[in-house]
Protein backbone atom coordinates (compact mmCIF):
# COMPACT_ATOMS: atom_id res chain seq x y z
CA UNK A 1 0.00 0.00 0.00
CA UNK A 2 1.10 3.40 -0.30
CA UNK A 3 2.08 3.40 3.20
CA UNK A 4 0.29 5.16 6.04
CA UNK A 5 -1.83 3.57 8.61
CA UNK A 6 -4.11 2.18 6.08
CA UNK A 7 -7.52 2.28 7.51
CA UNK A 8 -10.68 4.00 6.53
CA UNK A 9 -10.95 4.78 2.89
CA UNK A 10 -11.90 7.94 1.18
CA UNK A 11 -14.42 7.74 -1.56
CA UNK A 12 -11.84 8.80 -4.11
CA UNK A 13 -12.63 9.37 -7.76
CA UNK A 14 -12.66 6.20 -9.79
CA UNK A 15 -10.79 5.77 -13.01
CA UNK A 16 -12.21 3.11 -15.27
CA UNK A 17 -9.89 1.17 -17.50
CA UNK A 18 -11.42 -0.33 -20.62
CA UNK A 19 -10.03 -3.65 -21.72
CA UNK A 20 -10.49 -5.39 -25.03
CA UNK A 21 -12.18 -8.30 -23.32
CA UNK A 22 -14.15 -6.39 -20.72
CA UNK A 23 -14.21 -3.51 -18.28
CA UNK A 24 -12.35 -3.23 -15.02
CA UNK A 25 -12.66 -0.40 -12.51
CA UNK A 26 -9.58 1.06 -10.92
CA UNK A 27 -9.79 3.46 -8.04
CA UNK A 28 -7.56 6.48 -8.15
CA UNK A 29 -5.97 6.05 -4.79
CA UNK A 30 -3.03 6.14 -2.52
CA UNK A 31 -2.93 5.12 1.05
CA UNK A 32 -0.18 7.27 2.45
CA UNK A 33 -0.32 10.57 4.24
CA UNK A 34 2.98 12.05 3.09
CA UNK A 35 3.57 13.55 -0.34
CA UNK A 36 7.16 12.95 -1.47
CA UNK A 37 7.35 11.95 -5.10
CA UNK A 38 7.62 8.23 -5.58
CA UNK A 39 6.54 7.56 -2.04
CA UNK A 40 3.37 9.29 -1.08
CA UNK A 41 0.09 10.36 -2.46
CA UNK A 42 -2.71 12.67 -1.55
CA UNK A 43 -5.88 11.68 0.19
CA UNK A 44 -8.95 12.91 -1.64
CA UNK A 45 -11.69 12.22 0.86
CA UNK A 46 -12.28 10.93 4.33
CA UNK A 47 -14.60 8.67 6.21
CA UNK A 48 -13.73 8.42 9.87
CA UNK A 49 -15.41 6.02 12.25
CA UNK A 50 -14.57 6.06 15.90
CA UNK A 51 -10.90 5.55 16.48
CA UNK A 52 -9.20 3.18 18.83
CA UNK A 53 -6.03 4.04 20.68
CA UNK A 54 -2.71 3.15 19.17
CA UNK A 55 -0.42 0.80 21.08
CA UNK A 56 1.99 2.62 23.33
CA UNK A 57 5.58 2.99 22.36
CA UNK A 58 6.60 1.53 25.70
CA UNK A 59 4.87 -1.80 25.22
CA UNK A 60 7.16 -4.73 25.80
CA UNK A 61 7.04 -8.20 24.39
CA UNK A 62 5.24 -10.73 26.51
CA UNK A 63 5.11 -14.49 26.70
CA UNK A 64 5.20 -16.73 23.66
CA UNK A 65 2.10 -16.38 21.48
CA UNK A 66 -0.75 -18.75 22.02
CA UNK A 67 -1.64 -19.13 18.34
CA UNK A 68 -5.17 -17.82 18.75
CA UNK A 69 -6.57 -15.59 16.06
CA UNK A 70 -8.32 -12.59 17.52
CA UNK A 71 -9.74 -9.42 16.00
CA UNK A 72 -7.70 -6.29 15.65
CA UNK A 73 -8.87 -2.80 16.59
CA UNK A 74 -11.11 -1.01 14.14
CA UNK A 75 -9.15 1.54 12.12
CA UNK A 76 -9.89 5.21 11.75
CA UNK A 77 -7.29 6.83 9.50
CA UNK A 78 -7.82 8.85 6.36
CA UNK A 79 -7.14 6.71 3.33
CA UNK A 80 -7.72 6.64 -0.33
CA UNK A 81 -9.48 3.94 -2.23
CA UNK A 82 -8.08 0.69 -3.47
CA UNK A 83 -8.65 -0.70 -6.91
CA UNK A 84 -11.86 -2.73 -6.98
CA UNK A 85 -11.87 -5.34 -9.68
CA UNK A 86 -15.43 -6.27 -10.42
CA UNK A 87 -14.92 -9.03 -12.96
CA UNK A 88 -16.19 -12.54 -12.28
CA UNK A 89 -13.63 -15.28 -11.69
CA UNK A 90 -12.44 -16.98 -14.85
CA UNK A 91 -11.59 -20.67 -14.88
CA UNK A 92 -7.83 -20.60 -15.26
CA UNK A 93 -5.50 -23.58 -15.28
CA UNK A 94 -2.06 -23.91 -13.59
CA UNK A 95 1.05 -22.19 -14.83
CA UNK A 96 1.98 -24.94 -17.28
CA UNK A 97 -0.58 -23.81 -19.87
CA UNK A 98 -0.19 -21.12 -22.53
CA UNK A 99 -1.16 -17.44 -22.48
CA UNK A 100 -2.56 -14.94 -24.96
CA UNK A 101 -1.95 -11.24 -24.87
CA UNK A 102 -4.29 -8.68 -23.44
CA UNK A 103 -4.73 -5.11 -24.64
CA UNK A 104 -5.69 -2.32 -22.27
CA UNK A 105 -6.62 1.25 -23.12
CA UNK A 106 -5.43 3.35 -20.15
CA UNK A 107 -7.20 6.14 -18.32
CA UNK A 108 -10.64 6.11 -19.92
CA UNK A 109 -13.10 7.98 -17.72
CA UNK A 110 -16.50 6.39 -17.25
CA UNK A 111 -18.90 5.21 -14.63
CA UNK A 112 -17.88 1.74 -13.45
CA UNK A 113 -20.16 -1.13 -14.31
CA UNK A 114 -21.17 -3.06 -11.20
CA UNK A 115 -20.57 -6.48 -12.72
CA UNK A 116 -18.74 -6.24 -16.06
CA UNK A 117 -18.28 -9.46 -17.96
CA UNK A 118 -15.29 -10.62 -19.92
CA UNK A 119 -13.86 -13.64 -21.61
CA UNK A 120 -11.13 -15.17 -19.45
CA UNK A 121 -7.63 -15.47 -20.87
CA UNK A 122 -5.54 -18.62 -20.44
CA UNK A 123 -3.05 -18.72 -17.59
CA UNK A 124 0.59 -17.64 -17.96
CA UNK A 125 3.43 -19.84 -19.09
CA UNK A 126 6.51 -20.24 -16.89
CA UNK A 127 9.12 -17.54 -17.22
CA UNK A 128 11.97 -18.52 -19.57
CA UNK A 129 14.33 -16.40 -17.50
CA UNK A 130 14.21 -18.95 -14.69
CA UNK A 131 13.49 -18.58 -11.02
CA UNK A 132 14.15 -15.54 -8.88
CA UNK A 133 17.06 -15.76 -6.42
CA UNK A 134 16.06 -18.15 -3.65
CA UNK A 135 12.73 -19.09 -5.26
CA UNK A 136 11.77 -22.77 -5.30
CA UNK A 137 8.93 -24.69 -6.91
CA UNK A 138 7.03 -26.77 -4.38
CA UNK A 139 5.02 -29.92 -4.83
CA UNK A 140 3.62 -31.63 -7.91
CA UNK A 141 1.92 -28.41 -9.04
CA UNK A 142 5.23 -26.50 -9.08
CA UNK A 143 3.92 -23.73 -6.83
CA UNK A 144 6.36 -20.89 -6.26
CA UNK A 145 7.68 -20.79 -2.71
CA UNK A 146 7.58 -17.00 -2.88
CA UNK A 147 3.77 -16.73 -2.83
CA UNK A 148 4.01 -17.22 0.94
CA UNK A 149 5.44 -13.78 1.73
CA UNK A 150 4.60 -10.68 3.72
CA UNK A 151 5.60 -7.03 4.21
CA UNK A 152 7.61 -5.11 6.78
CA UNK A 153 6.15 -1.67 6.15
CA UNK A 154 6.17 1.67 7.96
CA UNK A 155 6.17 1.12 11.71
CA UNK A 156 3.24 3.03 13.14
CA UNK A 157 3.58 1.53 16.59
CA UNK A 158 5.75 -0.55 18.83
CA UNK A 159 6.24 -3.44 19.15
CA UNK A 160 6.50 -4.39 15.51
CA UNK A 161 7.95 -7.21 13.48
CA UNK A 162 11.43 -5.74 13.87
CA UNK A 163 11.49 -5.98 17.66
CA UNK A 164 8.93 -8.65 18.59
CA UNK A 165 11.01 -11.83 18.84
CA UNK A 166 7.95 -14.05 19.25
CA UNK A 167 6.50 -12.75 15.96
CA UNK A 168 9.80 -13.38 14.18
CA UNK A 169 9.83 -16.89 15.62
CA UNK A 170 6.32 -17.62 14.41
CA UNK A 171 7.13 -16.38 10.91
CA UNK A 172 10.22 -18.55 10.81
CA UNK A 173 8.41 -21.65 12.09
CA UNK A 174 5.59 -21.01 9.63
CA UNK A 175 8.15 -21.13 6.80
CA UNK A 176 7.06 -17.87 5.24
CA UNK A 177 9.54 -17.16 2.52
CA UNK A 178 9.73 -13.62 1.14
CA UNK A 179 9.89 -10.41 3.18
CA UNK A 180 9.33 -7.14 1.35
CA UNK A 181 11.40 -4.62 3.29
CA UNK A 182 10.67 -0.92 2.92
CA UNK A 183 13.61 1.50 2.64
CA UNK A 184 12.70 5.20 2.75
CA UNK A 185 15.01 8.20 2.48
CA UNK A 186 14.34 9.29 6.06
CA UNK A 187 15.88 6.09 7.41
CA UNK A 188 19.24 6.01 9.13
CA UNK A 189 21.82 3.28 8.65
CA UNK A 190 20.66 1.86 11.98
CA UNK A 191 17.09 1.69 10.66
CA UNK A 192 18.31 -0.10 7.55
CA UNK A 193 20.32 -2.56 9.62
CA UNK A 194 17.31 -3.29 11.85
CA UNK A 195 15.39 -4.40 8.77
CA UNK A 196 18.25 -6.58 7.59
CA UNK A 197 18.33 -8.13 11.06
CA UNK A 198 14.61 -8.88 10.71
CA UNK A 199 15.24 -10.72 7.47
CA UNK A 200 17.85 -12.85 9.22
CA UNK A 201 15.71 -13.48 12.32
CA UNK A 202 12.72 -14.66 10.27
CA UNK A 203 14.78 -16.84 7.94
CA UNK A 204 13.13 -15.20 4.94
CA UNK A 205 14.49 -13.93 1.65
CA UNK A 206 14.63 -10.17 1.11
CA UNK A 207 12.82 -8.10 -1.48
CA UNK A 208 13.96 -4.51 -0.95
CA UNK A 209 11.52 -1.71 -1.77
CA UNK A 210 13.42 1.39 -2.90
CA UNK A 211 10.77 3.93 -2.00
CA UNK A 212 12.65 7.06 -3.06
CA UNK A 213 12.86 6.97 -6.83
CA UNK A 214 13.72 10.67 -7.01
CA UNK A 215 16.75 10.20 -4.73
CA UNK A 216 19.40 8.22 -6.56
CA UNK A 217 22.03 8.97 -3.90
CA UNK A 218 19.92 7.31 -1.22
CA UNK A 219 19.04 4.33 -3.41
CA UNK A 220 22.71 3.78 -4.22
CA UNK A 221 23.47 3.88 -0.51
CA UNK A 222 20.75 1.34 0.27
CA UNK A 223 21.92 -1.04 -2.43
CA UNK A 224 25.48 -0.80 -1.15
CA UNK A 225 24.37 -1.59 2.41
CA UNK A 226 21.92 -4.36 1.53
CA UNK A 227 23.33 -6.15 -1.51
CA UNK A 228 24.76 -8.99 0.57
CA UNK A 229 21.29 -9.71 2.00
CA UNK A 230 18.75 -8.51 -0.57
CA UNK A 231 19.01 -10.05 -4.05
CA UNK A 232 15.90 -8.27 -5.39
CA UNK A 233 14.96 -4.58 -5.55
CA UNK A 234 11.60 -3.02 -6.34
CA UNK A 235 11.77 0.45 -7.85
CA UNK A 236 9.16 2.68 -6.20
CA UNK A 237 5.75 2.08 -4.68
CA UNK A 238 2.43 2.77 -6.39
CA UNK A 239 3.72 5.63 -8.53
CA UNK A 240 0.42 5.77 -10.39
CA UNK A 241 -1.40 6.38 -7.12
CA UNK A 242 1.10 8.97 -5.96
CA UNK A 243 1.02 11.53 -8.75
CA UNK A 244 4.03 10.22 -10.67
CA UNK A 245 3.47 10.13 -14.42
CA UNK A 246 4.59 7.12 -16.39
CA UNK A 247 6.98 9.32 -18.38
CA UNK A 248 8.64 10.52 -15.16
CA UNK A 249 8.81 6.99 -13.77
CA UNK A 250 10.34 5.68 -17.01
CA UNK A 251 12.86 8.52 -17.08
CA UNK A 252 13.96 7.72 -13.53
CA UNK A 253 13.99 3.99 -14.31
CA UNK A 254 16.10 4.39 -17.45
CA UNK A 255 18.58 6.65 -15.66
CA UNK A 256 18.83 4.94 -12.28
CA UNK A 257 18.50 1.21 -12.90
CA UNK A 258 21.75 0.83 -14.92
CA UNK A 259 23.65 2.56 -12.10
CA UNK A 260 22.03 0.42 -9.42
CA UNK A 261 22.66 -2.74 -11.41
CA UNK A 262 26.32 -1.82 -11.59
CA UNK A 263 26.45 -1.79 -7.78
CA UNK A 264 24.79 -5.22 -7.48
CA UNK A 265 25.40 -7.12 -10.73
CA UNK A 266 23.77 -10.30 -9.49
CA UNK A 267 20.60 -8.65 -8.17
CA UNK A 268 17.20 -8.44 -9.85
CA UNK A 269 15.46 -5.10 -10.35
CA UNK A 270 11.77 -4.66 -11.10
CA UNK A 271 8.61 -2.71 -10.56
CA UNK A 272 6.49 -0.68 -10.86
CA UNK A 273 4.32 -1.85 -7.92
CA UNK A 274 1.35 -0.32 -9.71
CA UNK A 275 -2.33 -0.44 -8.82
CA UNK A 276 -3.40 -3.62 -10.55
CA UNK A 277 -3.31 -4.22 -14.30
CA UNK A 278 -3.37 -0.52 -15.07
CA UNK A 279 -2.56 1.55 -18.12
CA UNK A 280 0.46 2.80 -16.17
CA UNK A 281 1.83 -0.72 -15.91
CA UNK A 282 1.17 -1.44 -19.57
CA UNK A 283 2.96 1.77 -20.58
CA UNK A 284 5.88 0.93 -18.30
CA UNK A 285 6.37 -2.48 -19.90
CA UNK A 286 6.10 -0.97 -23.38
CA UNK A 287 8.43 1.93 -22.53
CA UNK A 288 11.07 -0.27 -20.91
CA UNK A 289 11.04 -2.52 -23.96
CA UNK A 290 11.64 0.52 -26.16
CA UNK A 291 14.51 1.84 -24.02
CA UNK A 292 16.16 -1.54 -23.59
CA UNK A 293 16.30 -1.13 -19.80
CA UNK A 294 13.93 -4.00 -19.17
CA UNK A 295 12.73 -5.24 -15.77
CA UNK A 296 13.83 -8.51 -14.23
CA UNK A 297 10.37 -8.85 -12.69
CA UNK A 298 7.01 -7.10 -12.76
CA UNK A 299 5.09 -6.21 -9.58
CA UNK A 300 1.65 -4.81 -8.84
CA UNK A 301 -0.82 -4.39 -5.94
CA UNK A 302 -4.38 -5.54 -5.50
CA UNK A 303 -7.07 -5.16 -2.80
CA UNK A 304 -10.03 -6.76 -4.57
CA UNK A 305 -12.85 -6.31 -2.06
CA UNK A 306 -12.83 -2.55 -1.66
CA UNK A 307 -16.46 -1.59 -2.11
CA UNK A 308 -17.76 -5.14 -1.70
CA UNK A 309 -21.34 -5.23 -0.52
CA UNK A 310 -20.88 -8.30 1.67
CA UNK A 311 -18.36 -10.96 2.63
CA UNK A 312 -20.08 -13.29 0.20
CA UNK A 313 -19.65 -10.71 -2.56
CA UNK A 314 -15.97 -10.45 -1.64
CA UNK A 315 -15.38 -14.20 -1.63
CA UNK A 316 -17.62 -15.18 -4.53
CA UNK A 317 -17.58 -12.30 -7.01
CA UNK A 318 -14.43 -10.28 -6.56
CA UNK A 319 -11.34 -12.01 -5.25
CA UNK A 320 -10.67 -14.76 -7.78
CA UNK A 321 -11.62 -12.60 -10.74
CA UNK A 322 -9.31 -9.77 -9.73
CA UNK A 323 -6.25 -11.92 -9.06
CA UNK A 324 -6.79 -14.09 -12.15
CA UNK A 325 -7.36 -11.08 -14.37
CA UNK A 326 -4.34 -9.08 -13.21
CA UNK A 327 -1.85 -11.87 -13.77
CA UNK A 328 -3.24 -12.97 -17.11
CA UNK A 329 -3.39 -9.48 -18.63
CA UNK A 330 0.02 -8.39 -17.31
CA UNK A 331 1.75 -11.51 -18.60
CA UNK A 332 0.05 -10.86 -21.93
CA UNK A 333 1.65 -7.40 -22.04
CA UNK A 334 5.04 -8.89 -21.23
CA UNK A 335 4.73 -11.27 -24.13
CA UNK A 336 3.43 -8.52 -26.41
CA UNK A 337 6.16 -5.96 -25.69
CA UNK A 338 9.11 -7.93 -24.27
CA UNK A 339 8.58 -11.06 -26.32
CA UNK A 340 8.55 -13.33 -23.29
CA UNK A 341 7.30 -13.60 -19.76
CA UNK A 342 9.31 -12.33 -16.79
CA UNK A 343 8.68 -13.29 -13.14
CA UNK A 344 5.44 -11.57 -12.17
CA UNK A 345 3.66 -11.15 -8.87
CA UNK A 346 1.94 -9.04 -6.26
CA UNK A 347 3.86 -7.16 -3.58
CA UNK A 348 0.86 -5.90 -1.62
CA UNK A 349 -2.46 -7.61 -1.20
CA UNK A 350 -5.23 -7.91 1.31
CA UNK A 351 -8.98 -8.00 0.97
CA UNK A 352 -9.36 -4.21 1.49
CA UNK A 353 -6.85 -1.33 1.82
CA UNK A 354 -8.90 0.71 4.25
CA UNK A 355 -12.53 0.87 3.26
CA UNK A 356 -15.58 0.95 5.44
CA UNK A 357 -15.50 -2.84 5.82
CA UNK A 358 -11.88 -3.18 6.91
CA UNK A 359 -12.21 -3.07 10.68
CA UNK A 360 -15.26 -5.30 11.04
CA UNK A 361 -14.31 -7.89 8.45
CA UNK A 362 -10.66 -8.09 9.51
CA UNK A 363 -11.92 -9.00 12.97
CA UNK A 364 -13.85 -11.99 11.61
CA UNK A 365 -11.35 -14.83 11.94
CA UNK A 366 -13.38 -17.28 9.86
CA UNK A 367 -13.71 -14.83 6.97
CA UNK A 368 -10.01 -13.85 7.05
CA UNK A 369 -8.87 -17.47 7.07
CA UNK A 370 -11.17 -18.36 4.18
CA UNK A 371 -10.24 -15.27 2.17
CA UNK A 372 -6.49 -15.78 2.66
CA UNK A 373 -6.66 -19.42 1.58
CA UNK A 374 -8.66 -18.40 -1.50
CA UNK A 375 -6.06 -15.77 -2.41
CA UNK A 376 -3.16 -18.22 -2.09
CA UNK A 377 -5.03 -20.81 -4.12
CA UNK A 378 -5.50 -18.30 -6.94
CA UNK A 379 -1.82 -17.28 -6.83
CA UNK A 380 -0.84 -20.95 -7.12
CA UNK A 381 -3.29 -21.71 -9.92
CA UNK A 382 -2.39 -18.59 -11.91
CA UNK A 383 1.37 -19.10 -11.70
CA UNK A 384 2.26 -16.06 -9.60
CA UNK A 385 6.00 -15.96 -8.95
CA UNK A 386 5.67 -14.05 -5.69
CA UNK A 387 3.04 -12.61 -3.37
CA UNK A 388 3.61 -10.61 -0.19
CA UNK A 389 0.65 -10.09 2.13
CA UNK A 390 0.16 -6.61 3.57
CA UNK A 391 1.33 -6.65 6.35
CA UNK A 392 3.09 -8.56 9.18
CA UNK A 393 3.08 -6.40 12.33
CA UNK A 394 3.43 -2.65 11.72
CA UNK A 395 0.12 -1.37 13.15
CA UNK A 396 -1.15 -0.80 9.62
CA UNK A 397 -4.81 0.10 9.36
CA UNK A 398 -4.59 0.63 13.11
CA UNK A 399 -3.74 -3.05 13.34
CA UNK A 400 -6.54 -4.31 11.09
CA UNK A 401 -4.16 -5.14 8.21
CA UNK A 402 -1.56 -6.87 10.40
CA UNK A 403 -1.53 -10.66 10.65
CA UNK A 404 -0.35 -10.52 14.28
CA UNK A 405 -2.08 -8.87 17.19
CA UNK A 406 -0.48 -5.63 18.32
CA UNK A 407 -0.62 -6.31 22.06
CA UNK A 408 1.03 -8.99 24.19
CA UNK A 409 1.45 -11.82 23.53
CA UNK A 410 1.32 -10.69 19.86
CA UNK A 411 -0.41 -13.88 18.81
CA UNK A 412 -1.02 -14.79 15.17
CA UNK A 413 -4.34 -13.89 13.62
CA UNK A 414 -6.32 -15.90 11.09
CA UNK A 415 -4.47 -14.54 8.06
CA UNK A 416 -1.17 -15.93 9.33
CA UNK A 417 -2.75 -19.34 9.87
CA UNK A 418 -4.21 -19.25 6.38
CA UNK A 419 -0.75 -18.68 4.92
CA UNK A 420 0.75 -21.43 7.05
CA UNK A 421 -2.01 -23.91 6.20
CA UNK A 422 -1.74 -23.32 2.46
CA UNK A 423 2.05 -23.49 2.70
CA UNK A 424 1.88 -26.85 4.43
CA UNK A 425 -0.51 -28.19 1.78
CA UNK A 426 1.98 -27.16 -0.92
CA UNK A 427 5.12 -28.53 0.73
CA UNK A 428 6.55 -25.73 2.91
CA UNK A 429 7.68 -28.20 5.53
CA UNK A 430 6.33 -26.12 8.42
CA UNK A 431 5.44 -28.21 11.45
CA UNK A 432 3.32 -25.57 13.17
CA UNK A 433 0.01 -26.97 14.35
CA UNK A 434 -3.00 -24.77 13.68
CA UNK A 435 -4.93 -23.92 16.85
CA UNK A 436 -8.11 -25.89 17.42
CA UNK A 437 -10.53 -24.28 17.07
CA UNK A 438 -8.71 -22.07 14.65
CA UNK A 439 -10.64 -19.91 12.29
Amino acid sequence: MSIPRKGVLAAAGLVVVLVASGVIALASHSRRQTTARGSAGSVKGTVSPSATAAPTATATEGAAPTGQASPSPEPSPTLAASSPKLSPAPNLSPRSSSNSTGTLIPNSAATPSPNPTRTPSPSPTPSPSGLLPGEELWGPNKVSSYIFGTNDSVNYGSPNVENAASVQSYVKQGRLTLLRELFQSNMTDADIQARLNTVAATGMHCLALLDAIDNLTFMRHVVQLTAATCPMYEFGNEPDGNGVSVSTYLSDWNTDIPQLRALAPGAKFGGPASLGASGFLQSFIQGSASSGVTPDFISFHEYPCFGATSKTDCLTNRTSGAFDYDQSVIVGWEQQYLGHRVPTGITEYNFDPGGANLGAWAGDASFMFQWTELAIQRFAADGYDFATQYTSLNYSGYGALDMFNDSAPYSPKAQFWGLVDEGQKNGSGSTLVLPNPCC
